[in-house]
């Protein structure tokens, strides 16, 4: 995920429901991120529902289903959303929020756009089993 990042990307996660809460700045903060959600499962899986293209940025839906290590206890459902920020071919920021609307309105989209939503089932873009 971190090979087409720019070096100051920033995961902004302040809108989390959990004990990931928080802005995380940079490659180390992001893979320190990412290391701490492998940590607290044995299988994570979170599929792609809707990718949204909004110019410099892209709208992500998706839903997960996750395996706790551990306790064994199976999560599954909605997801929430993903803002990316791409300049110049670089991933730049990922920011979360907990509702589709909240995205929408984040990237300044409205419903009039809905003909160019580019909608993606079933492609998985993160997997523990990788």
């Amino acid at each position: 995920m971190l090979a087409n990042a720019d070096p100051g990307i920033v995961q902004d996660w302040s809108r989390a429901i959990g004990p990931q809460q928080g802005i995380f700045r940079c490659h180390d903060a992001a893979r320190e991120f990412l290391r701490s959600w492998w940590e607290a499962f044995d299988e994570s899986v979170v599929v792609v529902d809707e990718l949204i293209d909004a110019g410099e940025q892209v709208v992500g839906v998706f839903h997960g289903h996750q395996r706790g290590r551990g306790s064994g206890v199976v999560v599954q459902g909605p997801g929430a959303v993903v803002v990316l920020g791409f300049r110049d071919g670089e991933l730049t920021s990922i920011t979360l929020y907990q509702s589709r609307a909240a995205a929408l309105e984040a990237v300044g989209w409205w419903s009039s756009h809905s003909s160019a939503w580019i909608r993606t089932r079933d492609l998985t873009i993160m997997s523990r089993a990788l």
